[in-house]
């Protein structure tokens, strides 16, 4: 059998030997950063100190991060064993849904990474014609929390998707369009906003999410301990990056 096939499902890798060995180089590299472009599909080989350049100018801004000086996880994880508990006690949960929605002890730390927005023009890059900006992401894979924020995500995407300004996504809007008669004298335009999710004021998400619950009263779902968990995790989100542990606050709502 080929020694490069793939051990998950023995198919033959789809490249030569010679691309094979050239890839296998270039994945050991620290010296650059191998990451998918934001938009495009494309993929981005990045020197390591731009990337890390890009990364922690964002991350110096304190308006949204700052540094902590020991992971958040142990507190997180005290406070969401015992809404879980009582989820369970309350007969909201099964005791095998407790131990599987459960922080594990094998939890992973969440770690900040950037997509490169190559597609910007190269005169607004973070360094004109050698710096992108970089699309902040965390990954929340495996953490303390990761399970449980499944288990909210069940019951507000239903409220979400409720809404008649709700766009799943870009066929989704063609066929509400279609067919559309568009008045004489209107203006079609588009928006976008700037650093989205780091902009979000915590407590007026958290209002919002009070008034959906309420207005879409549902029996037996367990709104007061899924605000709960909602609460503690938004609130205590951290990540690790560059050795470095760092929190994010959103602003708060004035």
């Amino acid at each position: 059998m080929d020694d490069r096939s793939n051990t998950k499902t023995n198919a033959s890798l789809n490249m030569t030997p010679t691309e094979y060995e050239a890839l296998r180089k270039l994945s050991k590299q620290t010296n650059i950063i191998i990451k998918p472009a934001d938009k495009g599909n494309a993929v981005v080989i990045q020197d390591r100190s731009d990337y890390i350049f890009e990364a922690e100018k964002q991350l110096s801004d304190s308006n949204y991060y700052k540094l902590i000086a020991a992971p958040l996880a142990p507190t997180n994880i005290e406070k969401l064993t015992e809404i879980l508990n009582e989820l369970c006690t309350d007969n909201f949960i099964t005791k095998n849904q407790c131990d599987f929605l459960m922080p594990q002890p094998d939890y992973k730390n969440r770690h900040f990474y950037l997509l490169p927005k190559i597609h910007k023009a190269k005169e607004s890059w973070t360094v004109p014609h050698k710096i992108p900006p970089g699309r902040p992401i965390v990954s929340d894979c495996g953490s303390e929390s990761s399970h449980i924020c499944s288990y909210i995500d069940s019951f507000l995407t239903p409220l979400a998707t409720k809404h008649d300004s709700h766009i799943k996504d870009t066929l989704d809007f063609i066929s509400k369009i279609r067919g559309k008669i568009i008045p004489k004298g209107s203006i079609l335009f588009t928006g976008d906003v700037t650093s989205l999710y780091t902009n979000m004021e915590l407590g007026r998400n958290m209002e919002v999410v009070v008034e959906q619950l309420r207005s879409n009263p549902v029996d037996g779902r367990p709104d007061s301990h899924i605000l709960n968990l909602l609460q503690t995790i938004i609130y205590n989100n951290d990540f690790e990056f560059n050795g470095k542990k760092l929190s994010c606050h959103c602003i708060e709502s004035m």
